[in-house]
């Protein structure tokens, strides 16, 4: 089952923010055509691409749409397919471990040098931390051929 192609819109080259969010989007479908997708996961997103070439090219909701049908599609492709578009793991490490790591750690130098201004020593340590995790998780996705050419 292949994926349904976004119509060709005239309108939107004059709207720079829903030009953009829709060649992201074209190049996603395009990415994903070359992927081995369930056939529920081909038809749910057939179905999101259908929202979007329903709606007219006047549309005041079309970029609004466009863009959450994108982080949508990426989602559901995350989800039950486990394909990540790159650096994903390293976004979500690095903020994730600057609140579980850095925070604390900033509340240890706090404490023992007993200035306020050191808690903000530990977000950097956690940024790294995570930076360095996610980075590594991002590239045994990408050598199990779990990763898409999407950022």
């Amino acid at each position: 089952m292949n994926l349904l192609r976004l119509n060709k819109r005239s309108g939107i080259e004059g709207n720079p923010g829903l030009n953009h969010f829709y060649q992201k989007l074209e190049h996603l479908i395009d990415v994903l055509q070359n992927k081995a997708l369930p056939s529920d996961v081909v038809s749910e997103i057939n179905s999101l691409i259908e929202k979007v070439n329903t709606l007219p090219d006047g549309d005041n909701r079309l970029k609004d749409m466009v863009r959450n049908i994108y982080l949508v599609i990426v989602k559901i492709v995350e989800k039950k397919c486990k394909i990540v578009p790159k650096n994903h793991y390293r976004n979500l490490w690095m903020a994730v471990s600057m609140a579980v790591f850095g925070i604390p750690i900033g509340l240890v130098f706090d404490l023992v040098n007993g200035h306020a201004g050191m808690l903000a020593i530990g977000l950097p340590i956690g940024l790294v931390i995570g930076m360095s995790y996610g980075s590594t998780k991002d590239k045994k996705a990408f050598e199990e051929g779990h990763q898409m050419d999407v950022t």
